[in-house]
């Protein structure tokens, strides 16, 4: 007798019966009546981790565009547990060629490839996709373009004066590549239950809660306040009696944090702090899930933030606020200097002291 196995349905896994077949006793597809074709399509979003939050913006715009999909996602090791928990995308791959092997012999109706990094554009030449859009590895060995909508982003990449002129948002440049309309879409981001027993923890049934993020990452050195200036806000947020004041920090901030909690509890200013936050992307994530405010400056915390809806106060030192959507719940504080600095890599004395206390406190208020 002749099987028949429809491989494109929704239900079929491919290494074993599905669910419907042993349900109701068939023996093949030829005789199931629950048949459901599903689309795949593929996105490749690597990294950075923020870039990787903002991203899931077009899941939604996608789903509506195709119907009934089977959404993968390549993204690196470390990130994966950004999306993990996602229940829009149905399957997560991460970078090794086992993987990437794999990814090869499936027939996806489009590739959405979101990265402009020749490694991972070397990936998306090896796809098989009806549809394609955003870059991939051409034979002079640099990104190139699927399609002409997502030429402005490579361009700006390529040009300062390009990228200081542009004034569309991450996402609108986004929403182009892909070639989907843009209306605000929002994040699309779900807290594991580790992280929601943290948050629960740090709040403790306090009323409101103040976090506070006092890192910029490696790469931007200039993207935070000062230990002195970060004193003097802290001491400011405790005279306004709104609430308590949580430090979020990672390792690289390990020993600024404690200086912090030192010095000011001896001016009798109370403060909380994740022991563990230097351990996972995960207690970072429930450190900003307990605060009902978070200052922070243009880092991941700041994506964590508006993807977790909270009210936001962003510091913008080198890094253009323009580019940033704050989907009415995020203030932005704007340096002075911002034009003069431009995306500098360097530690600035004169630039981390732009901006004033004074004006981060009158938004907390």
């Amino acid at each position: 007798m002749e099987y028949k196995w429809k491989k494109d349905c929704k239900s079929f896994p491919g290494v074993y019966a599905c669910d419907v077949l042993r349900a109701n006793d068939y023996a093949s597809c030829e005789d199931c009546k629950f048949y459901e074709p599903i689309k795949k399509i593929l996105i490749i979003k690597y990294g950075a981790a923020g870039d990787i939050l903002r991203s899931t913006t077009i899941l939604s715009k996608i789903r509506k565009k195709y119907g009934e999909v089977e959404i993968y996602w390549l993204v690196n090791e470390r990130d994966r547990m950004l999306i993990d928990n996602n229940p829009e995308i149905d399957k997560v791959f991460t970078f090794n060629w086992d993987e990437v092997l794999r990814l090869k012999q499936i027939k996806f109706k489009a590739l959405f490839s979101l990265e402009i990094d020749k490694k991972i554009c070397t990936v998306a030449n090896e796809i098989d996709a009806e549809e394609k859009y955003g870059y991939y590895l051409d034979k002079e060995d640099n990104p190139t373009c699927f399609n002409e909508k997502a030429e402005y982003y490579l361009e700006k990449a390529w040009s300062d004066k390009l990228n200081k002129e542009n004034r569309k948002t991450f996402q609108e440049l986004l929403f182009d590549i892909c070639e989907l309309e843009y209306e605000k879409d929002d994040y699309s981001f779900y807290l594991d239950e580790y992280e929601e027993r943290l948050s629960e923890k740090l709040r403790e049934d306090e009323d409101y809660v103040i976090g506070i993020s006092i890192g910029a990452g490696g790469r931007w050195p200039s993207k935070a306040l000062p230990k002195d200036r970060l004193m003097n806000l802290i001491r400011e947020v405790h005279k306004l009696k709104r609430g308590k004041i949580l430090l979020i920090g990672g390792i690289q901030e390990s020993e600024l944090k404690e200086e912090l909690v030192d010095e000011l509890t001896e001016e009798g200013i109370k403060m909380k702090y994740v022991d563990r936050i230097e351990l996972s992307t995960e207690d970072h994530i429930g450190a900003v899930a307990a605060s009902d405010l978070v200052i922070c400056g243009d880092t991941l915390t700041m994506h964590i933030a508006l993807a977790l809806k909270k009210k936001t106060i962003g510091l913008f030192f080198c890094t253009p606020d323009w580019e940033i959507e704050g989907y009415d719940r995020l203030k932005k504080i704007v340096s002075p200097l911002l034009e003069k600095y431009f995306f500098t890599d360097e530690y600035v004395k004169e630039l981390i002291n732009s901006i004033k206390i004074e004006d981060i406190t009158k938004e907390i208020k």
